[in-house]
């Protein structure tokens, strides 16, 4: 029988650590590889690398081309998986995912580990790319589990189903920011008359001196 496989995605972001019980295959990039316990994977798509390092996992070094100094190097099939798929290829994970589906053998579960993508500069565009994989692995069939405390999904709420609950927190917020602005404005008033009799004493004080008195 031909074995099922589970692949852990992992990041170096807040739920990384929870990779490290995972009884699966570990996927990763060359940089969080440094982190991690054990990895089955290794993908490493920039020009530049440390081949002895890379060399030192003993395991499966994926490319975007030849490299003569990679022990066990395996170029991935660029051209035939953007042809097949598009060309959503924005970062490495992207990479991860588009060669589970191009690959032979079945996948039972793809899990995230560590993928946030939460700031909004480069990673804003990374999280469209990503999306469309996720959406692309679910659509074959293979369930994508998010790894609990990821702030991959994460979401406010859900659009034209929780409605009431957000008018309710709506309103109790407004109605906490008029008691607010109504107990700083009675603060404000207090202050001003203070100051208008500091105003009026320092006046005096100056009047005095000018009599000599």
């Amino acid at each position: 029988m031909e074995k099922v496989r589970r692949i852990a995605l992992v990041g170096n972001g807040t739920t990384t650590r929870q990779s490290d019980n995972f009884d699966g295959e570990i996927w990763t990039t060359a940089s969080v590889a440094k982190i991690l316990p054990r990895v089955d994977r290794v993908f490493e798509m920039h020009k530049e690398y440390d081949a002895a390092r890379l060399n030192g996992y003993g395991c499966p070094i994926l490319t975007d081309g030849p490299k003569a100094d990679l022990l066990d190097c395996w170029p991935l099939p660029i051209d035939e998986m953007v042809r097949k798929y598009g060309p959503m290829f924005q970062f490495s994970f992207d990479y991860m995912a588009a060669f589970i589906l191009y690959g032979k053998k079945k996948v039972s579960e793809v899990v995230l580990y560590g993928i946030d993508l939460t700031t909004d500069t480069e990673y804003n565009q990374f999280r469209q790319s990503f999306y469309y994989w996720i959406g692309m692995l679910r659509g074959s069939g293979i369930p994508v589990t998010v790894s609990q405390g990821s702030a991959i999904f994460s979401r406010r709420w859900v659009y034209c189903h929780e409605r009431d609950e957000i008018a309710e927190a709506s309103i109790k917020l407004g109605k906490l920011a008029d008691d607010k602005i109504e107990e700083y404005a009675g603060m404000a008033d207090e202050a001003q008359m203070k100051l208008a009799y500091s105003n009026g004493y320092k006046q005096c004080a100056v009047d005095l001196g000018r009599t000599g008195v």
